[in-house]
């Protein structure tokens, strides 16, 4: 086990550099920063010269060598929209993305889990059908559409929530709600899946034989083997909601890293893209290596494999 692990650590540090040289490379073709710093009747030797200062006349193999210089000290350059320390920027912004993602990843499983155990449980009954109709819907539909049916209904039509904002528990409802509704529609499918393999399996009609209830028999025997690939899914999902929240914090207005990464490719903000991209990516290695330790606790038979 200590050596899967260590190898999943040493592919999670390779990931890493991947994301570190991708993030140099595409934020160096979103244009030239210099000019949003310049007025617009500017000379060419002030464009020259504010080339020079930023270091962006040298070789771009030199500016990687720097770019990683500053990351081993935590010194991604200043934001040129902010005038700040774009990692400060970023990291400012966190709290909000991380509570709007955990919020949607929490409701997901809360309603998902539960939603595809009853499905699978009892296939081809009502509960199955309503729940696969709610999970084609909500994979089916974009995510600003799932926005703008909800403001339209809940802000517009019946006054029952605002349309925008974030910070009070009545303004996260509406854009926690769309972006926990793909996440949530595949947990059920997911769980269905899981739950409908499992009960065929010859030790459920043993322990059904011995009399064991079907309450008992559902959280003992047939929970834990059917959430591996919902764990799977929810820790990519939860590194997606954390960098792909673009569309639901820019339709209700929440100050969230989603929001800033948006504004920043606009004003073509180099040194904030940067360090949006790696948190984002850094996000991900940590992610996946927790699923991969989830596995264990969730079904001994994996610690056992993976250890042999």
């Amino acid at each position: 086990m200590a050596w899967y692990l260590a190898k999943r650590f040493q592919h999670g540090l390779i990931s890493l550099g991947l994301v570190v040289t991708i993030a140099f490379l595409l934020t160096h073709v979103m244009g030239d920063p210099v000019l949003q710093l310049l007025p617009l009747e500017h000379t060419q030797d002030q464009y020259l010269e504010m080339r020079h200062s930023l270091g962006y006349d040298r070789p771009l193999w030199t500016q990687y060598l720097s770019f990683i210089q500053g990351l081993v000290q935590g010194d991604l350059g200043n934001s040129t929209l902010y005038g700040q320390p774009a990692l400060d920027v970023v990291l400012g912004r966190l709290p909000v993305t991380a509570a709007l993602a955990g919020s949607a990843l929490l409701i997901s499983v809360l309603v998902g889990v539960p939603a595809g155990v009853l499905a699978g449980h009892r296939p081809y009954g009502v509960a199955d059908r309503l729940s696969l109709v709610l999970a084609t819907i909500g994979q089916a539909v974009p995510s600003f559409v799932v926005a703008i049916l909800l403001i339209v209904l809940f802000a517009v039509k019946l006054h029952w929530l605002p349309s925008a904002g974030w910070g009070r528990w009545n303004k996260s409802i509406l854009p926690v709600v769309s972006l926990a509704l793909w996440t949530m529609s595949g947990m059920i499918r997911l769980t269905r899946s899981g739950v409908r393999e499992v009960m065929a399996r010859p030790f459920i009609v043993m322990a059904r034989a011995k009399g064991l209830s079907e309450s008992r028999l559902i959280v003992s025997h047939v929970l834990r083997p059917s959430l591996l690939p919902v764990v799977t899914f929810g820790g990519l999902q939860l590194g997606l909601l954390l960098t792909g929240a673009v569309v639901t914090e820019s339709v209700f207005s929440i100050p969230g890293i989603g929001r800033l990464v948006l504004d920043a490719l606009l004003a073509r903000d180099q040194n904030v893209v940067e360090a949006a991209l790696l948190l984002g990516g850094a996000g991900f290695v940590v992610t996946n290596l927790l699923t991969d330790l989830s596995y264990g606790l969730i079904d001994p038979r994996v610690r056992t494999r993976r250890a042999g």
